[in-house]
């Protein structure tokens, strides 16, 4: 999936194959500055390393979002936002 952008950052999940840990996680870049990071963990991430669920971020009204989509109940999209650095 291609980053999201949101007040100057780039977003994106980051797959445990690309680096050098095995943890899943969200990225940001800062556009302004070239700095990388990594989102505050939470529940969706621990959601999202236990199973196999497809996942991938957006802006949603402004908002950071982690959408993830399990393939074995296709009908159903877990969306969680981040919102006073915290998801929910």
């Amino acid at each position: 999936m291609p980053p999201t952008y949101l007040e100057g950052l780039l977003y994106w999940m980051r797959e445990p194959r690309l680096g050098q840990s095995y943890e899943k996680a969200i990225v940001s870049f800062d556009i302004a500055t070239s700095v990388f990071d990594v989102v505050l963990n939470s529940s969706c991430i621990a959601m999202w390393n236990e199973g196999s669920c497809l996942a991938f971020v957006a802006e949603l009204e402004g908002m950071l979002c982690a959408i993830l989509a399990n393939p074995i109940v296709a009908e159903e999209l877990d969306i969680w936002k981040l919102e006073n650095s915290q998801w929910d």
